[in-house]
């Protein structure tokens, strides 16, 4: 047996399925009732002309055909998925996000339609101008681009599938590339930095060899202290000590103690976010004094809102006031009580955990 699967409509959308299928009958009787086959279904709806042959090469000119037109229609489309590229970008970058119909196997739905309503939350904009687009599927997807705003945030893109599905994508916008300064005195000062560093050829490097770069020989040492393990970690520009824990990055969020011979000025630049494994640096803090830093450039957080978290996104931490602040030129005594009613941009922090371990999630500016 034979058959042949071909559309009526011809051109470039012409599909033919050929099999052949062999039977070998007794010498004295041969009774077929009943034969099956199957093929794939053509992903081009419409109608196809099915014909089946039975022949036996002991009769070659007995040829028994018979055809039958066919309406095949492919599985509508039964889910979407909503894809952006890049999914990080910088000040004036654009990303372009595509939906696409899926069938019930998870493989493009081609031939299907929808129409589709892609919506922006954050601060990014589609290039067609607005944070909505809608428009119909052409061969099963939909494509827009959205461009950064400029400011750090982490942008959403939900799509509305003929309100049957609506499946979202994130994209993270670093920022513009800024340029921060940390006054430092002579002596110990308790810092942190708000940015991902980068060298000066572009790029991301948090090494304590590119962050205290403009410092010079004038930096003699950084500390920081691991709540966590109740541990110290130090990094010397000759060298870690025998026997100490070597410091090796500088991550955004965390606080360090820095003693320079001289007062200057630390100056590094790079931006809020690095990439989707970095938003905000969270820092986990635990029962008990914890070193941290103030991964924010806002001047107008309080200690509270930053450790505590803002209305409706509450961390559980607890803590005990004042923050503590080591600075040798802050005061005359050097004293380090924070009594500001705002953090600092730039400092680091002591501070007195009262309860069980919780995580602090920076402000996103």
């Amino acid at each position: 047996m034979s058959k042949t699967l071909t559309p009526e409509n011809k051109g470039d959308k012409v599909a033919e399925y050929e099999s052949e299928m062999s039977l070998t009958p007794p010498d004295s009787w041969w009774n077929v009732g009943h034969a099956y086959f199957c093929f794939w279904m053509p992903e081009i709806p419409g109608y196809y002309n099915v014909t089946a042959c039975v022949c036996d090469e002991r009769w070659p000119d007995l040829d028994l055909c018979d055809t039958l037109p066919i309406y095949f229609k492919p599985h509508e489309a039964q889910g979407a998925k909503l894809e952006a590229d890049p999914t990080t970008i910088e000040e004036g970058e654009t990303s372009t996000v595509t939906l696409t119909l899926l069938d019930n196997h998870g493989r493009p739905a081609t031939w299907d339609k929808a129409l589709v309503t892609l919506t922006i939350t954050g601060k990014a904009s589609f290039t067609t101008g607005g944070k909505t687009v809608t428009g119909w599927t052409d061969n099963g997807t939909l494509q827009a681009t959205l461009v950064c705003e400029g400011a750090p945030d982490i942008v959403t893109v939900t799509a509305d599938v003929g309100g049957h599905w609506f499946p979202s994508v994130q994209i993270v916008q670093m920022g513009p590339v800024t340029e921060f300064s940390i006054p430092m005195s002579q002596g110990r000062n308790d810092i942190s930095i708000p940015l991902w560093a980068k060298d000066p050829y572009g790029n991301y490097n948090n090494t304590c060899e590119n962050v205290f770069a403009s410092l010079g020989s004038t930096v003699q040492s950084v500390y920081h202290y691991d709540a966590a393990e109740e541990e110290w970690s130090v990094w010397m520009p000759g060298g870690t000590p025998p026997g100490e824990e070597p410091l090796t990055e500088i991550i955004p969020g965390e606080g360090y103690q820095v003693y320079t011979s001289t007062s200057g000025t630390l100056t590094i630049s790079g931006t809020f976010i690095k990439d989707q494994d970095t938003l905000p640096a969270t820092h986990k803090v635990v029962k008990g004094w914890n070193m941290i830093g103030f991964h924010s450039l806002n001047e107008h957080i309080t200690p509270r809102t930053y450790i505590e978290g803002p209305t409706g996104r509450k961390t559980g931490i607890k803590y005990q006031e004042p923050l503590w602040s080591y600075h040798a030129g802050y005061r005359s005594t050097g004293a380090a009580v924070y009594d500001k009613e705002y953090m600092t941009p730039g400092w680091g922090y002591w501070v007195y955990i009262t309860d069980d371990a919780g995580v602090i999630i920076p402000q996103w500016e």
